[in-house]
């Protein structure tokens, strides 16, 4: 929202970093719902219909994170293409 009083450079240093957390967040909640899933498999704690809901929730909520990767990834470009060069 404040990135106008930003230069240009940490414009684009603050969306990188914003990129990279979006990212974990993704690698991590598929991380996690991976290993339910083989954790189910082999200990079989939760009836499949308790981990189907649970699975869709975390997918939902790694919809959320892969929403806010494509809108950083659209503010940087938009901040690159307006950049002066290095």
């Amino acid at each position: 929202m404040f990135l106008d009083l930003l230069t240009p450079n940490e414009r684009l240093y603050l969306l990188d970093h914003y990129l990279t957390y979006c990212q974990a967040h993704i690698f991590h909640v598929r991380g996690q719902m991976d290993e339910l899933t083989r954790d189910v498999a082999r200990q079989q704690f939760m009836d499949p219909t308790q981990l189907d809901v649970t699975l869709r929730a975390m997918e939902h909520y790694l919809e959320h994170w892969r929403l806010e990767l494509a809108q950083a990834q659209s503010w940087r470009e938009r901040v690159a293409a307006t950049a002066p060069a290095p």
